[in-house]
């Protein structure tokens, strides 16, 4: 009744009346009303925003889990762990990182002493299908270091006797989440490696620019600059800047015109001007442009 009341409320509402009543009956003399307010509170994590009312929930839900006298409780810690494996995938990451798989974690470590073994397998199968729920979410490498993976080695451990089929599937799910973390710790450095080099293919391409836009502002202009006559600037000089920006702004176009070098001279041989006088290839290119 309190999931689909909390389903249907604004949230002023909720942090007015529904928690404080599910807070109440949370300390119900009755233990099946304590462990009925569970899955309210879980819904409560899927759909409220408001950041003091979801820090009393995560308050309420950890007195579950950490009071004593909750310890043996097989039905709260059952309906404890569907209920995260259920919100799990849906609500706040931060919710998820501090609280769900640290917790869970915890659960699947003390479930490997559990001397019940129909206890202990009640909850094997809760926790697989909790983690299996949550494995599709992104879970940072340090929390799947610290805790999911670690969760996930204490229920195979359990599974291993219990139901070697779910075994087969955590063995799997385990290799995948190492092959994770180890492709990560492979990738980082090489991404920042990439980024750092595109800033700085980035930087000598500014610097370039700002140099040309000293020189002039048109693709005409550019190549009046290389005109000895006109300017009374040595093209020698000159010329192997100009043919780095070009190479810089069109790598294509620059390979094609230094293969057409030799065909060019020729051209402005026969024309009646010494190879190297006039508008070399590059000028002619930014004419172009």
């Amino acid at each position: 009744m309190f999931e689909l009341l909390v389903k249907g409320v604004n949230e002023t509402l909720v942090a007015q009346r529904v928690v404080p009543a599910l807070i109440t009956l949370s300390s119900d003399p009755e233990i099946s009303v304590r462990i009925s307010t569970i899955p309210a509170f879980g819904t409560i994590m899927e759909t409220v925003t408001q950041k003091e009312l979801l820090e009393r929930v995560k308050m309420q839900l950890a007195s579950f889990l950490e009071d004593p006298q909750y310890q043996d409780q097989h039905s709260l810690h059952m309906e404890i762990i569907r209920t995260l494996g259920r919100v799990g995938p849906n609500t706040e990451p931060r919710f998820r990182d501090e609280f769900v798989l640290p917790h869970l974690h915890k659960l699947a470590l003390s479930n490997n002493m559990q001397t019940s073994e129909s206890k202990r397998l009640d909850i094997a199968t809760q926790l697989f299908e909790a983690y299996s729920a949550l494995s599709c979410c992104f879970i940072s490498e340090e929390l799947m270091v610290n805790h999911f993976m670690p969760g996930l080695k204490c229920l195979r451990a359990d599974m291993e006797s219990l139901s070697p089929e779910h075994e087969v599937i955590l063995s799997s799910m385990i290799k995948e989440c190492e092959q994770k973390v180890e492709n990560r710790s492979v990738q980082e450095p090489q991404g920042s490696m990439s980024i750092a080099a595109s800033l700085v293919g980035e930087d000598a391409k500014t610097k370039f620019l700002s140099k040309m836009g000293q020189l002039t502002t048109s693709g005409a202009m550019l190549a009046n600059v290389f005109q000895r006559k006109k300017m009374g600037v040595s093209e020698v000089s000159i010329q192997p800047f100009f043919e780095k920006t070009f190479a810089l702004l069109h790598p294509p176009r620059f390979w094609r015109l230094q293969q057409t070098e030799h065909a060019v001279h020729e051209n402005a041989t026969k024309s009646g001007r010494r190879a190297g006088g006039g508008l070399n290839k590059f000028q002619v290119a930014y004419q172009k442009i």
